[in-house]
């Protein structure tokens, strides 16, 4: 599938909730899952593997690295263990370890990974735990519970006068625990899309401001409630303590509290809103400070934009955008979304949204990089280009996460190990956000490290928000899922991948090529033509029957089953002939379709038909297009054909061009019979940054078929992970 105002500082600033400075990595959901009592737990301490675990003291020891758990992790592994080797499900292990407790389903991912931090494990080659998508997971290392005569590590068996505070604890413990039970069936559920708004705090001196305070508060609500934003709620008309604020949110309901206060600012007020999780006291969006300079309506203006920007932000998008530095105004936030919506199905109409984003906001990072990434797909490449430049410029502006997130969208093609260092780097940092696992995973491809891509895609469905599974953008990750299945050769993982994306993306007919692609390179002819028909029946969102056609060919074709690569050419010839589609005037899929149905003179014409309509501009369409003719011309035998095509191709330039070019020119020699420069030229385009090994495994493998046995492709062939 193409993967086509200054902000003042302040010190000794006092807010309402001391709040850790540290950033969430959940999300908020719109669904909440209820726990509900633990279950059994293991008598005493188990071996894991290495580990000697003590669940009474929250300790793993391993050769004397003593390491402490937060208690829920270790109720968790202890749940895990008490069912190992078997796949425990996500409500199981929230109902046995959550009690009494509404949580979001992010709080189990994040559990799980501090878990896998703690033992050494890696979700992406598991030693420990492994996820088994949409369903939990399983602990894959067998479980020892250490015997009563062993000593246990660290501490003496405890005496009999501590063993009675012990039990006193105990039911004290037990009791406290059902006082909470009783009061929070009181108190409705926190709701993570209600906000508390409170007044303002008045640190001006000025009584004249407290009529402002309730302004501004009452403004937030006014404006979000017509908006749509949330579910917004106004506080008392009255300054609270935090642990009254705190007290007032549950009661409530609410899952947010917006918080602030009003300072004077060189003789100025100055307003400063915080986004905080009450619960946790923790600081989720600070929305720049806004002086009251001009007139109060437009300070009024400016900071509910920002505030409905802060929180929209907050609830419905992926968990790196808080790490921006600064949140958009709500405005930006609406067509930055709205242009999301149309990316990768109506590229024109997500564009138009994008830049009123940035027009709005200038300082919208993510609004500029998806900008950036939709000219590239549309092959807008100067302006893509002008945007990085722009981003680069100011890079000391932006924040460490800003900075890799440039990194990774802005990644030379010749060097994709740099953005996946980022992507690596990004996820460190916001660990299990869907799109960095998805880009990481998209990245490894290139690399040809399919089984760590899968490893990446596994993960995706663990806490991705609904508001991006439904976009058509994620049909993406079952593509890349079943690209790499079918990398490392696991044709039914790939038709299980495919399949699983069909569910939920019935019109987006990459997938569909997906699945025909792994059912011819099964020889299932029954099946790739159920596959056609299902995809000639669609009424397509993205991709085309025609091209579904050409999957199957060209994998029919590179796995011995010739007849059925034949047959599918011919038809995919029929349907092209009918569709007339084309891309930058050159029908691709009918050219295609004829190289590999053998009709090679009909093949010639239409390239050439196409190679005289295209641009003067040298792009990657005109290098495919002077690639395909000049490998039929070869084919036939008119080498001086192929000779100026070759030439052609030598001369183009530029980092992002000149390897592709240079792999095309494999095609041509290699068809031409020059084996020898077939092979020389594919090491140089590997030297020189081509990395497009996914291309081998699809429509452009029948460009190196006559050199396939030789040694250099097999590796190119083979996974490198």
């Amino acid at each position: 599938m193409p993967i086509r105002s200054s902000t003042r500082r302040r010190t000794a600033d006092v807010i309402m909730f001391p709040v850790r400075t540290r950033l969430r990595n959940g999300y908020n959901r719109n669904t909440m899952l209820h726990a509900t009592a633990a279950g059994e737990r293991l008598d005493g301490p188990f071996r894991l593997g290495v580990w000697t675990v003590y669940p009474d003291r929250n300790e793993l020891v391993r050769d004397g690295d003593v390491r402490r758990l937060e208690g829920r992790a270790m109720n968790l592994l202890v749940v895990l263990a008490e069912h190992s080797g078997r796949v425990v499900t996500k409500n199981e292990l929230v109902d046995a370890v959550w009690e009494q407790r509404i949580i979001s389903d992010g709080s189990l991912t994040t559990a799980v990974a501090d878990l896998r931090r703690a033992l050494d494990d890696d979700a992406r080659a598991p030693r420990f735990i492994v996820t088994v998508p949409k369903r939990g997971y399983r602990l894959v290392v067998p479980v020892e519970p250490v015997s009563a005569s062993r000593p246990a590590a660290v501490s003496a068996r405890p005496s009999r006068r501590w063993r009675r505070v012990a039990v006193l604890a105990a039911t004290a413990a037990a009791v406290a625990a059902a006082a909470v039970a009783v009061l929070s069936n009181k108190a409705p559920a926190p709701d993570p899309e209600r906000v508390l708004v409170l007044p303002l705090v008045n640190r001006t001196g000025d009584p004249e401001m407290e009529r402002l305070t309730l302004l501004a508060r009452d403004r937030i609500v006014q404006e979000a409630i017509a908006a749509g934003v949330g579910r917004f709620t106004s506080g008392e008309n009255r300054v609270l303590t935090d642990s009254d604020a705190a007290r007032l949110a549950r009661k409530d309901g609410a899952g947010l509290v917006l918080t602030g206060s009003i300072h004077q600012s060189d003789g100025l007020p100055e307003i400063q809103i915080r986004l905080v999780e009450p619960e946790a006291r923790e600081l989720l969006f600070a929305v720049p400070p806004i002086v009251v300079s001009s007139t109060e309506a437009a300070a009024l203006d400016e900071l509910t934009q920002r505030t409905l920007g802060a929180v929209a932000t907050h609830l419905h998008s992926h968990a790196h955008a808080r790490l921006l530095t600064h949140p958009p105004p709500f405005a930006a936030y609406r067509e930055f979304m709205a242009g999301n919506q149309y990316f990768g199905t109506d590229f024109g109409r997500s564009i138009e949204h994008l830049r009123r984003a940035v027009e709005i906001e200038p300082r919208y990072t993510s609004a500029w990089l998806r900008l950036a990434t939709a000219y590239r797909n549309t092959g807008r490449h100067p302006e893509a280009k002008a945007i990085f430049e722009q981003l680069e410029s100011r890079r000391q502006e932006l924040n460490p996460f800003e900075q890799l997130a440039v990194d990774l969208v802005a990644y030379n093609p010749t060097d994709p190990q740099r953005a996946y260092s980022a992507a690596q780097e990004i996820d460190r940092m916001v660990p299990d956000d869907p799109m960095i696992g998805y880009l990481a995973g998209m990245l490894a491809i290139r690399l040809n490290r399919p089984r760590e891509a899968l490893g990446w895609m596994d993960r995706l469905d663990e806490d991705a928000p609904s508001f991006l599974t439904r976009n058509v953008m994620w049909s993406q990750t079952y593509w890349l899922r079943a690209l790499a299945h079918h990398i490392i050769g696991d044709f039914a993982g790939e038709l299980d991948a495919a399949r699983a994306g069909l569910e939920r993306f019935p019109n987006v007919l990459e997938l569909r090529s997906a699945e025909a692609r792994a059912l011819a390179a099964m020889g299932d002819a029954e099946g790739v033509e159920r596959a056609v028909d299902a995809a000639l029946a669609t009424p397509a969102v993205t991709g085309s029957a025609g091209w579904v056609m050409i999957h199957g060919a060209a994998s029919a074709r590179a796995h011995g089953h010739q007849e059925l690569a034949t047959d599918l050419a011919r038809k995919a010839v029929r349907w092209f002939r009918e569709a007339d589609e084309r891309f930058g005037g050159v029908e691709f899929g009918l050219g295609e379709a004829l190289f590999h149905a053998g009709e090679l003179e009909q093949s010639r014409r239409v390239f050439e038909a196409g190679v005289d309509r295209l641009p003067p501009e040298i792009g990657h369409e005109t290098i495919a297009a002077w690639g395909w003719l000049g490998a039929v011309a070869a084919r036939q035998g008119d080498l001086g054909r192929a000779s100026e095509l070759d030439e052609a191709l030598s001369g183009v330039d530029g980092p992002t061009l000149r390897h592709v070019a240079l792999f095309y020119r494999v095609g041509i020699a290699a068809w031409g019979g020059d084996r020898r420069e077939a092979v020389r030229r594919l090491q140089a385009a590997c030297a020189s940054g081509w990395n497009s090994y996914s291309s081998l495994h699809n429509l452009e493998r029948i460009l190196l078929e006559p050199v396939a046995d030789e040694p250099v492709v097999s590796r190119l062939l083979s996974p490198s992970d």
